[in-house]
């Protein structure tokens, strides 16, 4: 569930350079990264574009297909830190891949820099204190919250996703969704401490009802 890397290119090249004595030649090189091509369409674009929530089973597929590649992402030691529906891509037959590892890290270290984009940021993100894989869970959560509601207009989802971080939850998710509102209410916890981590959510009894409604 990762979007490969097929093939990268360098190229050196040299130009010249018009100053206001003399023409001068500097090297400039080209970076190309091959990535695997992915049919279909980004995340974002199916959810504007859906005319209502999907059935149990086809969210908690794709809930489960991102938190296999999380899990996958977390083992290789790496954090994404911008973990969003434009990010992830959904292909034939709800196939879902994750994509764009601009901002990824290695997270041996605890890292304080500014990453992601800010609807999806977790709160240590958006203060510049510390953190670690913990944001890219928080991320899931606020990901799971798109997927079982269905905005009227461009104003609701960013009041409720904001509210997130004020853990504050839609009445709709614990009505409608409970195993996911359950998982939701821990995965956007406001201290990362008392976040789970990738392999907590797989153990989770949340989860693994959602997962065999499937």
């Amino acid at each position: 569930n990762i979007v490969s890397n097929s093939n990268s290119i360098s190229e050196n090249k040299k130009v010249k350079e018009e100053t206001n004595k003399k023409s001068d030649s500097k090297l400039i090189i080209y970076f190309f990264i091959q990535m695997e091509y992915c049919s279909g369409c980004p995340m974002n674009y199916y959810l504007s574009h859906r005319k209502s929530v999907p059935s149990k089973s086809l969210t908690s597929y794709i809930f489960f297909q991102m938190c296999y590649a999380v899990k996958h992402i977390h083992e290789g030691n790496i954090i994404h830190r911008d973990l969003k529906p434009g990010n992830i891509f959904i292909m034939k037959d709800y196939l879902i891949k994750i994509g764009d590892f601009g901002l990824a890290l290695n997270f041996g270290k605890t890292k304080n820099e500014q990453g992601g984009t800010y609807l999806y940021q977790s709160p240590e993100q958006i203060e510049n204190k510390t953190y670690d894989q913990k944001v890219d869970i928080f991320a899931l959560g606020v990901i799971l919250v798109e997927l079982v509601s269905k905005f009227d207009t461009e104003f609701e989802r960013v009041e409720v996703l904001q509210g997130l971080k004020k853990n504050l939850y839609p009445e709709y998710l614990e009505k409608d969704h409970l195993n996911e509102y359950n998982l939701i209410k821990k995965m956007t916890k406001l201290k990362k401490e008392e976040r789970p981590n990738i392999q907590d959510i797989f153990n989770d009894n949340d989860f693994i009802e959602l997962i065999n409604s499937h």
